[in-house]
C-alpha cells in the first residue's frame, strides 16, 4: 500500500507517455455533490444558492456557463475546484428529463448524461402563492419515475407574496413552520398564507421527500428576519445527501467566509477547497475507503499550486515531497481508519484528520515551491518541519470553526 501511494505522487502527470498521466484532475469519486435545480423562472433558485454558499446573486449569475442548449451550471467557489455543482433547466419549460441527452460538465470532463442522470438531489423551488404549476408538477412526476430513491426537496420560497406590505409574523409565529402540517393549522399565521401552504402540500403530495418554507429576501428590502428558513433548508439538504457529501457541504459550510474574503489568497482557496474535499472523502463509513481519493485529491492540489507558482510538480520535486509527505499521510490515515469502527464519532474524527492532512500538505507545497523560486531547494528534514507546524496549524483552524458553530 505505502509503494502504491508514493507512486501516486511520484508519477509525471505532465509526461503524455505514461499512461496513468492526468493525476492533475479531481479524483472520479471526490464526494462533491451535484444538485438539479428544478422550478419556474423567478422562484427563488439564484437566492437559493446565495444561501447554500453565500456567494453574492450578482456573482452567481456571471458565474452560470451554459452546458447545452437548454442548461447551465454553476460550480462554487470555482470551476476547477467545486465543491458543490449546481444545475439549472433555465425554465420548466426546457427541463430535460431521461431521454434528452447532451453534453455536460463535471469537474474537467465532458460527460453524455441528463441533469437526471447526474443530481445527486433534485431541489424544486416554488413561490408559495403560485398555483400556475401544472406543467411542474407533470415535469417533476416524471423525473419522481426516473429514480425514487433519489431525494426530493421542495422549497416554497416569497412567503411574504402572502401577506404583502405587512412584516414577518413574530418569531413564536414563524417557529410554527418547522412543521408545515402544524403550520397550516396554526392561527398565529396569516390565513392567506396558512391557505396557501396547505394547497401546496396537497398538490405537491407524493412527489418531495421534504417540504421546507423559505422567505429569502435582500437586508435592504426590510424584512425581518432576510433569510427565514434558511439554516432549515440547509440542513434539509445535508440530511438527504450520502455521508462523503454531507460533510463536504457541512464543511464548506465552515469555510465559506475564508473563501469569498477579498483578502484571501488564490492559494489558500486551493488549499481550503481541496481539504474540505477530502474531509468529506473521509467521511465514507468504511475503513481506509477513503484513502485513494483523500491521495489523488492532494495530488490534484498540488498540481494546482505548482501551477500559480509558474512551475510543474515534476519528478524531482514529487520525490522529495512524497518522501515525507506519501508515508505520513498514509500511516495517518491507516491509524486513523481504526476510528471508524466507532460509529458517527470515528467518522467525524476521520474528517477532521483528512482536512488538517490536505491543508498542511497545501500549506508545505505552496512554501515549498516558494523557495524553489527563490533559488533554494529544501531539504526532507525542512520539509518534515513545516509539515509538523502546518498538521498543527490545520487542526487549530479546524477547531476554530467548528466552535464559531457552537
Amino acid at each position: 500500500m505505502f509503494r502504491s501511494l508514493s507512486r501516486w505522487l511520484s508519477r509525471d502527470a505532465y509526461d503524455s507517455s505514461d499512461p496513468e498521466a492526468g493525476s492533475d484532475a479531481l479524483p472520479q469519486d471526490a464526494p462533491i455533490p451535484t444538485i438539479w435545480l428544478f422550478g419556474k423562472t423567478g422562484s427563488g433558485k439564484t437566492s437559493v444558492i446565495a444561501t447554500v454558499t453565500g456567494a453574492e446573486e450578482a456573482e452567481i449569475g456571471n458565474g452560470f456557463r451554459p452546458t447545452t442548449k437548454r442548461s447551465q451550471q454553476y460550480d462554487f467557489p470555482s470551476e476547477e475546484t467545486p465543491l458543490v455543482h449546481f444545475l439549472d433547466t433555465r425554465g420548466i419549460g426546457e427541463a430535460v428529463v431521461g431521454h434528452q441527452r447532451d453534453s455536460f460538465s463535471v469537474g474537467e470532463e465532458e460527460v453524455d448524461q441528463s441533469p437526471s442522470d447526474l443530481a445527486d438531489l433534485v431541489l424544486v423551488t416554488a413561490r408559495v402563492c403560485d398555483h400556475s404549476l401544472d406543467e411542474l408538477i407533470d415535469q417533476l412526476g416524471r423525473v419522481r419515475a426516473q429514480s425514487k430513491s433519489r431525494p426530493i426537496i421542495l422549497a416554497l420560497t416569497a412567503l411574504h407574496d402572502a401577506y404583502a406590505g405587512q412584516p414577518h409574523p413574530d418569531e413564536d409565529s414563524l417557529a410554527t413552520l418547522d412543521n408545515l402540517n402544524d403550520a397550516i393549522n396554526s392561527e398565529r399565521l396569516p390565513e392567506p398564507l396558512r391557505r396557501s401552504l396547505a394547497a401546496q402540500l396537497d398538490r405537491f403530495d407524493g412527489l418531495c421527500d421534504r417540504v421546507v418554507a423559505v422567505d429569502l429576501t435582500k437586508p435592504e428590502d426590510g424584512f425581518d428576519p432576510h433569510d427565514l428558513g434558511a439554516d432549515r433548508l440547509f440542513h434539509a439538504i445535508l440530511d438527504h445527501l450520502p455521508a462523503a457529501m454531507r460533510q463536504t457541504l457541512a464543511t464548506m459550510d465552515k469555510v465559506k467566509d475564508d473563501l469569498k474574503a477579498s483578502h484571501t489568497k488564490s492559494v489558500d482557496i486551493v488549499i481550503l477547497t481541496h481539504a474540505t474535499i477530502a474531509a468529506g472523502a473521509a467521511a465514507v463509513p468504511l475503513a481506509w475507503v477513503d484513502m485513494p481519493v483523500v491521495m489523488a485529491t492532494q495530488t490534484h492540489m498540488a498540481h494546482r499550486i505548482a501551477k500559480l507558482h509558474r512551475q510543474k510538480l515534476d519528478r524531482t520535486a514529487k520525490a522529495q515531497l512524497s518522501a515525507v509527505l506519501g508515508g505520513r499521510v498514509a500511516l495517518r490515515m491507516l491509524v486513523r481508519g481504526v476510528a471508524k469502527a466507532i460509529p458517527v464519532v470515528g467518522s467525524a474524527v476521520n474528517s477532521a484528520a483528512a482536512f488538517a492532512m490536505t491543508f498542511a500538505a497545501g500549506k508545505v507545497c505552496h512554501w515549498y515551491f516558494g523557495k524553489i523560486a527563490l533559488g533554494h531547494v529544501p531539504s526532507e528534514e525542512e520539509i518534515a518541519k513545516m509539515y509538523r507546524e502546518q498538521i498543527a496549524n490545520g487542526r487549530e483552524y479546524w477547531k476554530r470553526k467548528r466552535a464559531s458553530d457552537s
